[in-house]
């Protein structure tokens, strides 16, 4: 009975014969070695795997005083830019967004539900995250702003930002985070 171990790794070309010489022999003492050649016609599949974003972004809260400019229109730009990545880098790309009003804990927790559901362990994830944050000190936490953000109580409606760690441990896939936050640094000025 013979048996081949190969410890280097092989490159080879797809589509192309490939040739790799083998010394071999039957007896372990012997001193000249038989050369063996093997051929090989291999065919490489790449497989792409699929991608998955969850974006949230609030430009537009309920109260006047938070309202911003950008993270509506630079999420809708990032989601055009990567939907193209479909066929191309990703089989496919699936976006689950929620914008503005759309914004609220709950909803937040009921999308994630069902978001962490889809992905396999080949794919990747994008989580987006824009609008304001409020750190909190005695908490030593970060908080997401949801469109209903209460500034008086901003730890009581606020999104608590290791929700997007715990998202990540969950997760079986790679995942990628964003985070396109503007810092609420007192709350007294809105």
């Amino acid at each position: 009975a013979y048996s081949l171990k190969i410890k280097n790794k092989m490159f080879a070309e797809s589509n192309k014969e490939n040739t790799f010489s083998i010394a071999a022999h039957s007896n372990p003492e012997a001193e000249k070695l038989e050369d063996a050649t093997l051929r090989a016609s291999l065919q490489i599949k790449w497989y792409k795997s699929d991608l998955y974003i969850l974006a949230l972004a609030v430009s537009n809260y309920e109260n006047y005083g938070l309202q911003l400019g950008f993270p509506v229109p630079d999420t809708k730009k990032f989601l055009e830019i990567m939907q193209k990545q479909q066929g191309r880098l990703y089989n496919k790309v699936e976006v689950t967004h929620l914008i503005n009003e759309q914004v609220t804990k709950d909803s937040v927790a009921e999308k994630w539900k069902e978001f962490q559901k889809k992905p396999l362990p080949e794919d990747t994830i994008i989580i987006w995250i824009s609008g304001w944050v409020f750190w909190n000190e005695s908490s030593n936490l970060y908080y997401y702003l949801p469109f209903n953000a209460n500034p008086d109580n901003l730890v009581g409606t606020g999104i608590r930002f290791d929700f997007v760690q715990k998202i990540i441990k969950a997760l079986p896939c790679k995942t990628i985070v964003f985070l396109n936050n503007f810092l609420l640094e007192d709350a007294g000025e809105i």
